[in-house]
């Protein structure tokens, strides 16, 4: 999210505030190569699925959504950690502005870092395929062969974001 877009975020209800952390976090998985999962505290505001895990899931362009029902997001995020190295994925990092979460999300497989950094990282991929695409469209401007914008699934999301 860009600086200037704080405010107008701030103005925003939870779900379009969900919306705008999804749709920047996609464009960051897709850019970075990682697998994403997004989970929320959603206790107490939907009901818990029938197979009894407490957990709503929801697939999203690539990324998982993981609603906490019973659970607190903290204890969320944690379980979700361990079901996907117990799955195989090598290494996980959290974003979570929850100090006592980042503290216990240490260890070889596990890294925590601030909801600020992860912020940091968005915003500074999107500048990376912001100036791409400014490339792009200055190669195509001044006679030389660029190539096609949707060749680039990255760029063609941001030009649509930006449009």
């Amino acid at each position: 999210m860009m600086e200037h877009d704080r405010w107008r975020f701030q103005q925003l209800d939870l779900e379009a505030r969900r919306q705008v952390l999804e749709d920047e976090v996609i464009v960051f998985s897709q850019h970075r190569g990682v697998r994403v999962k997004i989970v929320y505290d959603a206790a107490g505001s939907q009901t818990a699925p029938p197979d009894g895990t407490g957990f709503n899931r929801e697939e999203k362009s690539g990324i998982e959504l993981v609603f906490c029902t019973t659970v607190e997001a903290d204890i969320g995020l944690i379980i979700e950690a361990a079901k996907s190295l117990g799955k195989g994925t090598p290494y996980v990092v959290i974003a979570t502005s929850d100090r006592a979460v980042q503290e216990r999300c240490k260890g070889p497989w596990m890294h925590a870092i601030s909801s600020e950094v992860l912020l940091q990282e968005i915003n500074g991929c999107a500048r990376r395929l912001r100036a791409m695409l400014r490339g792009s469209q200055t190669q195509h401007v001044n006679g030389k062969r660029a190539g096609p914008l949707s060749a680039n699934p990255d760029l063609k999301k941001l030009r649509d974001q930006l449009q």
